[in-house]
């Protein structure tokens, strides 16, 4: 793996689907921040990461600063020494990123699509691809309607993605909404269930049409994020259909691999994608050893 700074720190990991499953239905990847982009981000201008297996954080939405506050809150529970890659670290085909180019660190871009790179998509929380990336085909691009569109006949989200796609675009995924159960101030997208689900229909559902598999609302790990989910579902009356499950977890090794199994349990027939996880408030070699035993446990289960 190629570093191009010296010190980076982990904020969050993120995976993508496997061609084979088993009854895990896990997907894996990884993914860091550089010294630069803590730097930057404590001025409220998120920079690149510089890591083969690492992700930026996100610029602020157009309309809210929400997600600048949701970097600041992501790395400041992860503000440590990056993981060492060891020896007992593997490449995976399923990894992916959250990537934000930053004009001041050009070269960073390359980073993503070097010869030994296993990453092979990514997303900026956007509806369009990263000027960066814009004509890249190697870094598959995923969209996301990260909030609530303006209003209830607001279909722009859908117009831009359907254009994309008849203009050649290979988008085969697309995500919901990022927390939607979560405040604003903590970087959520705070929507009402049955709100989430008139949009998801106007805006997400009529994407199925086009052989895009759509991800649920990535919801919190917390108690509450269940609860949402569970009442979005109810309020989409069957009207709302999601091929796989993002998962955000902020905790214990313990305490992923349990939600995990609650969610299928309650959701056994979908796939897993994590999308943000890591061990937060805690020791480098802590965190070492919980992005170990971590991807371990989710290279393990396709």
């Amino acid at each position: 793996m190629m570093v191009s700074r010296q010190m980076l720190f982990p904020v969050n990991i993120t995976f993508l689907d496997a061609a084979s499953s088993n009854k895990m239905n896990l997907d894996v990847g990884s993914c860091c921040t550089s010294t630069n982009s803590w730097r930057q981000l404590e001025h409220d201008n998120p920079s690149d990461a510089t890591f083969c297996n690492s992700l930026s954080l996100p610029s602020a939405h157009p309309a809210n600063k929400m997600l600048v506050q949701s970097s600041l809150v992501a790395l400041a529970l992860f503000a440590t020494s990056c993981i060492a890659i060891s020896k007992n670290f593997y490449p995976s085909s399923k990894r992916g990123l959250i990537y934000i180019p930053n004009s001041e660190f050009p070269s960073d871009d390359k980073v993503w699509v070097q010869k030994h790179s296993d990453l092979t998509w990514y997303y900026n929380y956007k509806m369009h691809p990263s000027p960066a990336y814009e004509n890249n085909t190697a870094l598959q691009f995923v969209p996301m309607l990260w909030g609530a569109p303006d209003g209830f006949d607001d279909t722009t989200f859908l117009e831009k993605v359907t254009a994309q796609i008849i203009g050649g675009r290979n988008i085969t995924y697309v995500m919901g909404f990022n927390e939607p159960d979560n405040s604003m101030a903590n970087g959520g997208s705070d929507m009402k269930p049955k709100d989430a689900a008139r949009y998801w229909v106007k805006q997400l559902e009529p994407l199925r049409k086009l052989g895009v598999s759509l991800g649920a609302p990535a919801v919190t790990g917390a108690p509450s994020g269940f609860t949402w989910l569970a009442e979005f579902v109810e309020a989409c009356k069957g009207n709302c259909t999601f091929d796989f499950i993002p998962i955000h977890w902020y905790g214990s090794f313990d305490g992923m691999a349990s939600h995990i199994a609650g969610v299928l349990d309650v959701f056994p027939n979908k796939k897993i994608w994590v999308t943000e996880f890591a061990l937060d408030f805690s020791s480098l070699a802590a965190t070492q050893d919980y992005f170990q035993t971590s991807v371990k446990f989710l290279d393990g289960n396709k």
